[in-house]
Parts: C-alpha cells; structure tokens; sequence
C-alpha cells in the first residue's frame, strides 16, 4: 500500500469531494432542472390550450344561444314571410324605397347543409348616413332573423355627402 502524507490526503480528499459535487450536478441537479423546464413549458402549454378551451366554450354557447333565438324569431314571424317583400315594406317605411336602385334575390345553403337561406342584395342611391343607419337599424332590428352580412359604400353627389349602398342580407327561410 501506499503511504500517502496529510497533504497529499487532504489534496485528494479535496479532489474526491469535488468529484462527487461535479459528479452530483451533471447526473442530478442539471437533470432535475431540465426536467423542470419541461414541465413548466408543459404546464404553460396546457394553460393556454385550457384558457383557449374556455374562450370556445364562451363562443359556442353564444352561438347556441343565438341560433335559439333565431329559430324563436323564425317560429313567430308570419308564415308567408319572405325576406324580399319584408326589406320592399322595409324600405317604404323608412322612406328610402324611391332610392332602391335594386334588389336581387337569391337563395343558397347553409354551410351546415340543413337550411336554405334566403339572400338578398339592396342597392340604394344618394342616401344621406341617417336614412341609412335607419333602414340597417331596421333590418337589423325587426325581430325577423334577418341579418346584414355585407355593406358597400361608396361617397357620391357634388360634395361627396351622399352615400351608394350595397347591402346583403339573409334569412333562414322556413
């Protein structure tokens, strides 16, 4: 055996010891701690994916809710309603009907394939903005499901005061 003096003891006494520290950060604590890393990114990866979660079940429930009034509003409406003869009353009533330039009707499938919605395209000439806010607040607002999906506008008259409108509406028809 051999004989080995205090220094040299205390020397690889000393080395033994930091080969053990080194030997316990490279195989425990560098792993614990990437390993904890990954959680913490797992962990905020399924946040986000549950607060996402929570954001699409707001937004189906408004949609459930909304398609439940519309077959409410679709239910108590007149049984010979169509959406044409509605937006020509409509647009009587507001006082616009002398500046509708045209309606074209048209009809389509729902995306779902379950219902056909009745579609219709009105164009309206030198309007001033409260004769047309009045007639979209109206279709908007008379009860019957019908919905704006497009607004084209376009300025004209000498001062560019007056507005041409394309609005497209539709219903579900019954």
């Amino acid at each position: 055996m051999v004989n080995l003096s205090l220094r040299e003891k205390k020397a690889l006494g000393i080395c033994f010891v930091v080969l053990l520290a080194f030997l316990a950060v490279q195989f425990l604590l560098v792993p614990a701690l990437d390993r904890k890393n990954k959680l913490e990114t797992r962990i905020t990866a399924k946040e986000a994916a549950l607060s996402e979660l929570f954001q699409l079940e707001k937004e189906y429930q408004s949609l459930e809710q909304r398609t439940e009034l519309d077959k409410r509003m679709i239910s108590r409406r007149d049984k010979n309603f169509t959406l044409f003869s509605f937006l020509d009353v409509l647009a009587e009533k507001s006082g616009v009907k002398e500046k509708v330039a045209y309606m074209k009707p048209s009809s389509r499938m729902s995306e779902t394939g379950e219902t056909t919605l009745s579609l219709v395209r009105v164009k309206v000439e030198s309007l001033c903005l409260q004769e047309l806010v009045d007639f979209m607040v109206g279709i908007e607002t008379a009860g019957n499901g019908v919905y704006i999906t497009s607004v084209s506008l376009s300025a004209t008259g000498k001062e560019k005061k007056r507005l041409d409108a394309v609005i497209e509406t539709e219903t579900q028809e019954t």
